[in-house]
């Protein structure tokens, strides 16, 4: 009997008081689902995307790929720090979904664009590079019929023209 009031009162927030459970506040219900094994697996999952992003971002030599996988790579952790801050409280309500896990079909679909963005900078990686040349392409690359990559080369800006006389 007791067990059954215990189950009835965890699962209140979720049917009674929490808006728009399925996307705002996606975070609580893994909370409230998984406990805090859950909420720790999901930190644990976007400091892994947060990390190898920034490492995606930092081992390339095109400077204009470093700035754009660092910016996506720090927009959807933001994204996803803002989402959690709100839901437990630290930040005003704003609405942002939590990247990958909120349901809706336009955040998925740019949140996957991203991603895609960010593996083909990582497959340009002169060190990605090195390796798919000295060990080959796996099955998926060659079903697909990708080529092997190239370093994207490194850019350097053409000296400032002097005063005209």
């Amino acid at each position: 009997m007791v067990g059954a009031w215990w189950e009835k009162s965890l699962r209140r927030a979720k049917w009674r008081y929490l808006p728009h459970s399925h996307n705002d506040f996606i975070f609580a219900m893994v909370g409230e689902e998984l406990g805090f094994v859950g909420g720790f697996a999901v930190l644990a999952l976007f400091a892994t995307l947060a990390y190898t992003g920034l490492r995606v971002a930092t081992r390339n030599t095109d400077p204009w790929v470093k700035i754009v996988a660092g910016t996506m790579t720090m927009w959807l952790v933001g994204q996803a720090a803002i989402n959690i801050g709100y839901v437990v409280g630290l930040l005003p309500v704003t609405g942002i979904p939590l990247p990958l896990i909120s349901s809706g079909g336009t955040s998925l679909v740019v949140t996957m664009f991203v991603f895609g963005i960010l593996a083909n900078a990582a497959r340009h990686e002169p060190e990605a590079v090195a390796a798919l040349r000295r060990h080959g392409q796996g099955r998926l690359a060659r079903l697909l019929g990708l080529r092997l990559p190239e370093p994207y080369p490194t850019h350097r800006r053409a000296p400032t023209p002097g005063p005209v006389r």
